[in-house]
């Protein structure tokens, strides 16, 4: 099922390891929590898969990065919207948005899930040559009225220390 989404964040900074900013139809889109590294300039090439729809051969993104302590991020969008899309590459974690928000699974792998409306679940597994890491797929996100902001916690789906979630937000 092809996504409407048409535009994706062009992110241009991570001004620390705690906020990422971009720009997306004309507005400042901000992320704010715990991250590893940034794909600037159409970079990163984890989102060209059948995994995503529309496929990204090419996008920018940034690395959420999961602890078991549950760290909370939030995102800016710049602006009230309806609803936004959530590209997630190599979730071997367990996203949960808060309970008055839905998401809704849009296209994925089969370990790529979405429970009790607003939580988005991810399966952590062993990279191989011919096997990607970890679970990936794409979510809209909505809530009952227009949001300018979301927060949401990220933890690993497994006994490990850490998870690197690649995220690309579109709207």
């Amino acid at each position: 099922m092809a996504t409407e989404t048409h535009a994706f964040v062009d992110w241009t900074s991570r001004d620390s390891d705690q906020r990422a900013t971009g720009a997306m139809d004309g507005r400042t889109v901000t992320v704010r929590g715990p991250l590893r590294e940034t794909d600037l300039n159409e970079e990163y090439t984890g989102f060209g898969t059948s995994s995503f729809d529309p496929s990204l051969p090419t996008s920018d993104a940034i690395e959420l990065k999961s602890k078991p302590e549950n760290p909370e991020f939030t995102v800016d969008f710049g602006a009230e919207v309806h609803d936004a899309v959530f590209y997630l590459g190599s979730l071997g974690s367990i996203l949960t948005l808060p309970v008055d928000t839905v998401a809704t699974k849009l296209s994925g792998d089969q370990d790529f899930t979405v429970e009790n409306n607003n939580v988005v679940v991810g399966v952590a597994k062993n990279a191989t040559a011919t096997a990607p890491s970890d679970s990936n797929g794409s979510v809209r996100i909505s809530r009952p009225t227009p949001f300018r902001s979301i927060t949401f916690n990220l933890k690993p789906n497994a006994a490990i220390e850490e998870d690197g979630v690649m995220l690309q937000i579109g709207g």
